[in-house]
This record gives C-alpha cells, structure tokens and sequence, in this order.
C-alpha cells in the first residue's frame, strides 16, 4: 500500500513539474511578443528563462518528494528515494516533451479552431504513445528479488517497486530527464527566434 502511495505521489509531482506553466502562451496572448522586441534579450536569453523556470519547478516538486523519501525511510524503513525519484523523472520527462509538442501547436495555429484542433489531435496522438509504453512495459520480465518462501515472494508491487529502483532504470530515467531538458531548451530557442521574424 505505501509503495502505491509513494508511485501516486512520484506520479502527480512529476507531472505537475513536466507540465506546461502556461508561460509561452501567455506571452502569445498578451502581445509580449511584440513588446520584448524593444527589449534587448536574444533568443537564446529567453530560452534560457524558459528552461530556468521549467528548472525551479522540477527542483521544488523533486524537494518535496526527496524529504517524503526520508521521512518515509525514518518512520517506515522502507528505502523509497531510488523508487520515488526514478518514477519522478520518467513522470517530469514525459510532461516535458508533451510541453515540447504543446509549445508547437501554440505556434503554429493561426485561429482558435486551429488550435483547437492541432490540440485534440496532439491529445489523441499522446494517448496513443501511452498506451504503446504501457504495453512494452507490461511485456517486461520482472523478477522477485527475494527468495521463494518470502513473504514477500510473488508480491507485484514489491517486484514493481525494486525492479523501479534498480540502477539500470535509474540511469534510462536520468538520460531520458536530461534529454528531454536538452530538446525542450533547443526547441524554445527556435520558437524564440521564429517569433523574431
């Protein structure tokens, strides 16, 4: 049950941290576009602000969950952090690079039905994405980390939960994080410059 707890709460703080803030479609909106023209930050100095701000929430949210973790592994004894974190990161990588694809839409669409339906099937196409995932990795072998005559033998969250933990999906989790960071801060810096002309 703690182990459910703990993926629901990786879970939402990962999205929320990936998720879009809203920052580049109110610049759209509220012709600040226009006004930062006067202004003298260049294309890179605003996708740079741009990764920064996506940077200070993924910092906030993976803090909160990192003193979760050690509470949790005070009180409990159960040791969380590789699990939490790991789960974090794919959860703050996917919600990063469904910003990637938000911010594109954004751009591109000239009215309201436009953007309406670049974003149902941006939506559509995401759900798709999801599914495939989950399906790859449901036909993943997990195995128990214990031996047979554990409690905990046969335990699927138990098996979920070390197989998150390991240092392999650790380091898939880090790569794809950094990744992500990487194409969200070069896409920016093209929207930036593609708004210049």
């Amino acid at each position: 049950m703690f182990c459910v707890f703990s993926f629901m709460l990786a879970m939402l703080c990962g999205m929320i941290a990936g998720a879009n803030n809203g920052v580049y479609r109110m610049d759209t909106n509220t012709g600040w576009e226009r006004y930062i023209r006067a202004l003298p930050p260049t294309p890179m100095q605003q996708a740079v602000a741009d990764l920064l701000i996506k940077l200070i929430y993924i910092l906030i949210y993976g803090t909160i969950l990192m003193i979760y973790a050690i509470f949790s592994d005070n009180h409990t004894g159960l040791h969380l952090m590789c699990y939490v974190m790991n789960i974090f990161l794919f959860f703050a990588t996917l919600f990063v690079i469904i910003d990637i694809v938000y911010s594109f839409v954004v751009r591109f669409a000239q009215t309201r039905a436009e953007l309406e339906l670049m974003s149902l099937a941006a939506f559509v196409c995401g759900v798709i994405i999801i599914f495939k995932v989950c399906k790859l990795i449901g036909n993943i072998r997990m195995y128990s980390p214990v031996q047979f005559g554990n409690p905990l033998f046969g335990s699927t969250s138990y098996i979920f939960a070390s197989f998150v933990a390991s240092g392999k999906v650790t380091a898939v989790a880090v790569s794809s994080f950094v990744i992500s960071l990487g194409s969200y801060f070069l896409v920016m810096w093209r929207l930036h410059e593609r708004r210049e002309m």
